[in-house]
């Protein structure tokens, strides 16, 4: 035990086993004199093996006397109980950080002696019910009679059966304090114990959970009043919108064929459509979430609905410089489902992609039949996504690039709605991304019913090439053109451009006086625009106006610390803007 051989330990003092600090409080004398006194001793302590080694024992010591009672010595018998020692202190340290933990969760303990209806609880447990904190036992009535009225008969019920079929008892309830405070528990509780096959205890714990009730249901108010917001807004914008569309049309009739005059009534119709669509989507949304929409399914070729989605989406393509190749079976694909739903799924799709998609951006349309399965995929070469924006970009109001570059628009509720639609057809939405600049897939799965397809045949849509001594820079192509136009009736020589990138090249090759600058851009925003013009030998005399959406002090002075001349904020009146330049070219020429 000590690891001595009996030549290396016999004729050594005792006090070799002994630690330095029981030697020097005196243990081994303080041993014999009781040993001598009572005949006997018998502790608990430490003590050192040859290699220095501590350890446990339990150790008696017995006293040697002679027939005439003269001591004669002493004997000594140790047993090794280090391991019992080491099990001691791991259950202690354990007690000791479970009733840390539990009095850090502010959690109440109980135990429930059911031959005797006793019933312990820890301190917390009378705090949560606002009682004077007592010792000893107490009656389960005590704690019954503290639950909500509503709620007694329901967790009365769940402890009967958690008694009569072991299972756990899990119940979220209401208790009336003594102060008649009315909180929120939540109590969790099991068989502990039983005799004979009968269950004869019951532990559990309880905490309060009041706070968390009253987020939960100012959460749940906050999504009823947005879903009404939504409802509310998007009807309250049709009004003005159907007034702004009807005199568009009567425009279009009455005005004599000018080119300019026609081509700025084409635009504002583009626009006027383009917050149709949005409107549209506020209304699916708050439609969808409030479960008022019923789809008018009937039997339709899905094959003819996304060729539908196809031509409809082919303007905006060829507007915005994108590319859609299209693969659609040659056969029918027939589905129960909601003809107008299923085309606003895909041009949803459609308009995502070149949302994300930069110009001359490419996306892939494919539709096949395979197992009774309708396997819709629109595939893109933009910006992709990362594994966080692939968990929440199906989530409403959720939009993939929150920078300053995102202006292409839109409100983050498209895709909501295209998953939301697919799934009420019984079928699922799924993306996948390789990552930030590597394009995305969205994959689109709808029952359909058993028939034969065929694959399939390629079509691509028609490419335009958008156009491009006032330079006008500006990523959103109508804006920029009717300024341009505007400009050029006043009178200016005007150029105009869609980037930063482009403004720069053609800032250098047409030297203009006047440069409006757009801020929101893809790839260059207009704050960098600014600075790479002013860094150039001939960007110092250039007045340079920002023209943005951002209005705050804020932006104001980061246009100023750019280098901008001028802030305006859209919609600009061209008016004063006109006036704006002439004065500045009046300035200059003095």
């Amino acid at each position: 035990m000590k690891g001595f051989s009996a030549a290396e330990i016999l004729g050594q003092p005792i006090a070799i086993f002994y630690t330095p600090e029981g030697l020097a409080a005196g243990d081994l004398e303080q041993e014999l004199v009781e040993a001598s006194r009572i005949g006997h001793t018998e502790k608990e302590t430490q003590r050192i093996r040859k290699n220095g080694e501590r350890f446990w024992v339990n150790e008696i010591t017995v006293v040697i006397r002679d027939e005439q009672g003269h001591l004669q010595g002493f004997t000594k018998i140790s047993r090794d109980i280090t391991l019992r020692k080491q099990e001691e202190a791991a259950r202690l340290q354990l007690e000791t950080r479970t009733r840390l933990a539990v009095e850090a969760a502010e959690m109440a303990t109980w135990e429930w002696h059911l031959p005797t209806d006793r019933v312990y609880w820890n301190e917390q447990h009378f705090l949560l019910l606002g009682l004077e904190v007592q010792t000893g036992e107490q009656k389960s009535g005590l704690f019954l009679n503290h639950i909500h009225p509503d709620d007694r008969n329901r967790i009365i019920a769940q402890l009967n059966q958690t008694i009569e079929q072991r299972v756990p008892y899990d119940e979220q309830f209401r208790i009336i304090r003594e102060d008649e405070q009315v909180r929120w528990m939540s109590g969790y509780g099991k068989v502990t114990a039983e005799e004979d096959g009968i269950p004869v205890q019951l532990s559990g714990v309880m905490f309060d959970i009041t706070d968390r009730k009253v987020a939960e249901e100012a959460l749940r108010e906050a999504a009823r009043r947005k879903d009404e917001f939504l409802a509310m807004l998007a009807h309250e914008l049709r009004n003005p919108m159907a007034t702004i569309r009807n005199g568009l049309q009567v425009l279009s009739l009455t005005t004599p064929t000018d080119a300019k005059a026609q081509s700025i009534l084409g635009m504002m119709n583009r626009q006027t459509d383009h917050l149709v669509r949005l409107v549209d989507d506020l209304l699916d949304v708050s439609r969808i979430s409030q479960g008022k929409i019923d789809l008018r399914k009937e039997r339709v070729n899905l094959v003819e609905l996304v060729q539908q989605a196809v031509e409809a989406a082919n303007p905006l393509y060829q507007s915005r410089q994108r590319r859609l190749y299209v693969s659609l079976p040659v056969t029918e694909i027939l589905m129960e489902g909601d003809d107008t739903r299923l085309i606003q799924l895909v041009t949803n799709l459609l308009t995502n992609g070149v949302r994300y998609t930069v110009d001359e951006g490419q996306v892939w349309l494919s539709l096949e039949h395979k197992e009774q399965q309708a396997i819709l995929q629109v595939r893109d070469n933009g910006i992709g996504l990362t594994q966080e924006q692939q968990a929440s970009i199906f989530d409403l109001f959720v939009q993939v690039d929150h920078s300053l570059a995102r202006s292409q628009g839109g409100l983050g509720v498209g895709l909501t709605v295209v998953k939301r639609l697919a799934e009420m057809h019984g079928g699922r939405i799924e993306v996948q991304s390789p990552g930030l600049g590597q394009g995305s897939t969205f994959t689109v799965c709808l029952p359909t019913l058993d028939l034969p397809h065929v694959n399939e045949i390629v079509t691509d849509p028609e490419e335009t090439v958008t156009p491009f001594r006032i330079l006008v820079v500006d990523d959103n192509p109508d804006a920029c053109l009717t300024l341009r136009i505007y400009l050029e009736l006043k009178g200016y020589e005007v150029y105009s451009e869609n980037s930063g990138y482009a403004g720069i090249k053609a800032a250098e090759r047409l030297n203009p006086e006047v440069i409006l600058l757009d801020i929101g851009m893809p790839g260059l925003d207009g704050y960098e625009t600014c600075r790479r013009i002013r860094q150039q030998p001939w960007g110092d005399s250039i007045l340079l106006i920002a023209l943005t959406g951002y209005g705050q002090y804020q932006d104001k002075q980061r246009t100023q610390e750019a280098g901008f001349d001028q802030h305006l904020i859209k919609p600009v009146k061209l008016e004063p803007l006109t006036q704006l330049i002439k004065d500045w070219m009046n300035q200059k020429k003095k």
